[in-house]
Order: structure tokens, then C-alpha cells, then sequence
């Protein structure tokens, strides 16, 4: 007996790994293709996802996603994404965060496409002292009504509440204060309107 059971235990934990390790090999994969994506912080190794950063505000690092068409795909469209209060912001890639990018058009099977991002944490984001994931989706088009679609955590980062030591705080200081300097909407249409209140006011002056 308790032979038995010491077997249904071994069986059971084995199941349990077996499917656990089938996720993680095939996270990246589905019937039409597969995306594989890696983290890096500044000058450091290249981390598979999901990587488990702590990072502190301002802080940069780099973003790698290598999408491969598994068979003949009529589009293949890809997004960076993330959830709640926006922590991450791009500041050089092909696309923004939440942004669609369109990878191509009449695919052919074993194509290859790499991009990479360089994406800093927010400074003024209300999200911190907790975790944070940064998502990659994909969505393989074998047509209008045929598709399969893919996405995992490239990271989830505990986000520090303080500045990261290579975050050069005078360039945001300088870049806002170019930005409160320029005139607003609101200001053009109040001169524009004052501009014509003193034209037609001293228009009629003239007249009469």
C-alpha cells in the first residue's frame, strides 16, 4: 500500500513538472510561429524572459524580441504592453509602448524579424515599491479569420522609488521648462481674440 502511494506521488509530481516545463519551452511558440524576447540592463548579459529586474526610477535597459513565421502568414502584427498605471516609456524603437506594429506583409514560412527597444522607467510614475510587468504580444494572420497569437512577461521589475544613478535629471528639467515655454492653445486663441477685439475698437474709432 504504501508502496502505491509513494508511486502516485512521484506520478503526480512528475505531471506537474512536465507540464510546467511544456509551458515554459513552448511559451513562445504557437501552430504559426513563435517570438522569443530578452532583457538586458546597461552593459550587462542579455536575460531570457522572463527576467525579474529591480529597477529604479529612470533607470534604462534594453528590450530584444526575435519573431520567426512558422509557415506562410498573410500579416504578422506585434505590440510591447503593459497594465494599469504606465511605468515604462520607449526611448528608442520601432514603436511606443501600446503601439501596433505591423512586422510584414506576405510572409513566407521561416522568415525572421528582430527588433529592439531601448525603454527607461518613468520618472514621475505613481507605480513604485511594487512589481511590474512589461508584456510582448503577437498575433500571427494566416488570414482574416485564421490566427494564432502569443504573449508572455518579457520582465516583471520591482520598481525602486528612487533615481536611478545614471538618470541625468537637468536634461528633464530642460526639456520641460522648452515645454512650458511654448505657448499653448489656450493662449493663442485669448491673443488672437484680443487682437481682433483692439483691430474693430479702433476701427470704429476711425469711423466715427
Amino acid at each position: 500500500m504504501f508502496v502505491k502511494k509513494f508511486v502516485g506521488v512521484v506520478v503526480f509530481f512528475l505531471f506537474l513538472f512536465s507540464t510546467f516545463f511544456v509551458s515554459v519551452v513552448d511559451a513562445g511558440e504557437c501552430k504559426y510561429g513563435s517570438m522569443y524576447a530578452w532583457f538586458r540592463n546597461t552593459n550587462e548579459e542579455w536575460r531570457n524572459a522572463t527576467a525579474h529586474p529591480s529597477l529604479k526610477l529612470g533607470e534604462e535597459f534594453e528590450v530584444k524580441v526575435v519573431i520567426t513565421a512558422g509557415t506562410d502568414l498573410s500579416v504578422i502584427f506585434f505590440k510591447l504592453r503593459e497594465f494599469g498605471n504606465p511605468v515604462f516609456e520607449v526611448i528608442d524603437g520601432p514603436t511606443d509602448i501600446g503601439e501596433l506594429l505591423e512586422c510584414g506583409r506576405s510572409v513566407k514560412n521561416g522568415d525572421n524579424f528582430i527588433y529592439n527597444w531601448i525603454v527607461r522607467v518613468k520618472t514621475d510614475t505613481e507605480w513604485f515599491n511594487a512589481y511590474c510587468p512589461l508584456e510582448v504580444f503577437i498575433q500571427f494572420n494566416k488570414n482574416d479569420h485564421d490566427d494564432c497569437t502569443v504573449s508572455f512577461d518579457v520582465l516583471t521589475a520591482y520598481v525602486v522609488n528612487e533615481y536611478w544613478d545614471g538618470y541625468n535629471a537637468t536634461d528633464n528639467i530642460n526639456s520641460m521648462s522648452e515645454k512650458n515655454s511654448m505657448p499653448g492653445f489656450e493662449f493663442l486663441m485669448l491673443l488672437i481674440t484680443v487682437c481682433f477685439i483692439v483691430f474693430f475698437r479702433r476701427k470704429k474709432l476711425f469711423l466715427f
